[in-house]
């Protein structure tokens, strides 16, 4: 295809001329992704010249992390309503099976020297401790689940088993190990809930992956 020869850029109307010794030039600048301008810059062409290029690159970016933010909160929501139960099949749900999910998270249980746990624990100190940083890691596992199954296109994590185990015999290092099934939830309305993402997740999913892929620089900033 023979390339157009502008003499105006056809998105502001200024003059496109080269750089003298006397005079400030004005070029023409090609983006790799004229469609993102477009878009979110309402662009009216391919092509921009070195006076406009600068504002409208700023405004397409200011542009998209509105939209990209907004988006990315709505599916962090969906994510954290992705319900996990340890029954194998629920009653009353209509699912259909996706994959297996799992998760791991280390954690150390605050032991300092096997006397002062024995004491500390007679004392009721250390498994109040070893409670609470049990629980972080669960929840930590929860939600590792919960990302993983909404990659998939799951909407809910059935059968979950919760295991505990030391770390290469390190004493005070424990690992919760946790793992269930990736379902996709056809009747969410069996839950009895008033969350509206559950039957949205899937898809803000992929809106907010394709966002990511749509970002033309090297890096989403």
């Amino acid at each position: 295809m023979e390339e157009i020869k502008y003499t105006h850029c056809p998105n502001c109307g200024i003059e496109i001329k080269k750089e003298g010794i006397l005079k400030i030039g004005n070029s023409l600048f090609y983006p790799k992704d004229p469609k993102f301008f477009r878009k979110y810059a309402n662009a009216t062409s391919d092509v921009f010249c070195e006076k406009c290029q600068s504002g409208i690159s700023r405004h397409a970016r200011e542009n998209y992390h509105k939209i990209f933010e907004s988006k990315k909160e709505e599916l962090k929501v969906a994510i954290d309503d992705i319900p996990i139960v340890s029954i194998q099949n629920p009653s009353g749900w209509d699912y259909s099976v996706i994959d297996i999910v799992t998760s791991q998270y280390v954690t150390g249980t605050g032991f300092l020297t096997e006397i002062k746990a024995d004491f500390s624990d007679f004392l009721g100190r250390e498994s109040q401790k070893m409670n609470s940083r049990l629980s972080e890691g669960e929840q930590k596992c929860f939600q590792r689940m919960r990302n993983i199954a909404a990659s998939k296109g799951a909407n809910a994590i059935i059968g979950v088993d919760i295991d505990y185990a030391e770390v290469g015999g390190i004493k005070g290092m424990l690992m919760v190990c946790t793992a269930g099934t990736a379902v996709n939830l056809k009747n969410p309305e069996i839950l009895n809930t008033d969350k509206p993402y559950l039957k949205n997740v899937t898809n803000l999913f992929k809106e907010v992956s394709d966002l990511v892929d749509e970002y033309p620089y090297d890096r989403y900033v």
